[in-house]
């Protein structure tokens, strides 16, 4: 069964409380991510990715004069996402219902770049081809990873929000698709 549908005025959902609390935490954490544009956070570059990556002037220009409206659209969409999610019922617009997969999308590359995942869902590689040695973990923010039982329990519950931003992702594409 798929979350979303069009109840022939809006695209609907309905969220329990604690889908509502991790998807609103989530977009928060985002925006604010986002609003810190912590180059040196592999989210964050892949969220805001350089233009230019072997001319370190034409990427440092273009990103001055793209960056700062790219992360407005960005955060406002986070903001939007978490603002819906003060309602158990969320309806959304043609131009929300955008704005949503854009956010959650920013969302599911955070995580990725959290889980060392790659653009192909697979582990991500350092420019020489390995591995990295430690994959950014935790939250959304830059903590290093622990690999004791309790950074097992985080990145199970970063693969889950990942997989589960697909499916509400996926669900909202394809009840967009059935409107036509």
């Amino acid at each position: 069964m798929m979350l979303w549908h069009w109840d022939g005025h809006a695209f609907a959902a309905e969220f329990s409380d604690i889908e509502r609390a991790i998807l609103a935490e989530l977009a928060g954490q985002l925006a604010r991510l986002v609003e810190d544009r912590d180059r040196r956070d592999p989210a964050v570059a892949r969220l805001l990715p350089d233009a230019y990556r072997d001319d370190e002037g034409s990427a440092s220009e273009f990103r001055r004069l793209t960056q700062g409206e790219l992360a407005e659209n960005k955060i406002a969409a986070a903001r939007g996402l978490a603002v819906r999610m003060q309602d158990e019922r969320v309806r959304l617009d043609e131009t929300e219902a955008w704005n949503w997969l854009r956010a959650l999308t920013d969302l599911r590359l955070v995580l990725a770049s959290r889980l060392g995942l790659d653009e192909g869902g697979g582990p991500q590689t350092t420019s020489n081809g390995s591995a990295p040695a430690r994959p950014v973990e935790a939250t959304m923010g830059a903590a290093e990873y622990d690999a004791g039982a309790d950074g097992d329990e985080e990145r199970q519950f970063l693969r889950n929000a990942f997989e589960w931003l697909a499916y509400v992702q996926e669900s909202l594409i394809a009840a967009m698709d059935r409107r036509g």
